[in-house]
């Protein structure tokens, strides 16, 4: 009789930390690759997301904390690239399939400027 209560005590403990085990996993798995609190979008799987801090908001890779952009004003996703616009003349291109960016320059009187924000999702 005390072997049949002690394995079942043993048993319900074993399924009750297996279950708090896969929660904590399946938690820290969502906050690792989604969108965190303070995140507006996120480009190829949120490896780079853009993130409002107390001043502007800036474009950064998600799990290095490094900054790529600095004021964005705005993005534009699209199924293979995405762009992500600085307020100066700098924006960023995402390859959205391989996850590698380029930052790349434009002047704003340049006439390809217009079509290229045109979709833009402006951020305020």
């Amino acid at each position: 009789m005390k072997n049949t209560i002690l394995i079942t005590l043993v048993v319900t403990l074993g399924i009750f930390l297996t279950v708090i085990a896969v929660g904590t996993i399946l938690f820290i798995s969502s906050v690792a690759t989604g969108l965190g609190r303070d995140d507006v979008a996120g480009f190829s799987n949120n490896k780079y997301v853009i993130g409002r801090p107390p001043t502007s908001y800036n474009l950064y890779e998600k799990h290095s904390g490094i900054t790529i952009l600095d004021n964005v004003i705005g993005y534009k996703k699209e199924k293979e690239k995405s762009y992500v616009f600085g307020e100066d003349t700098s924006y960023i291109v995402i390859d959205e399939e391989n996850g590698s960016y380029s930052k790349k320059e434009i002047e704003k009187t340049d006439p390809k400027y217009k079509d290229l924000i045109k979709g833009m999702k402006e951020l305020k």
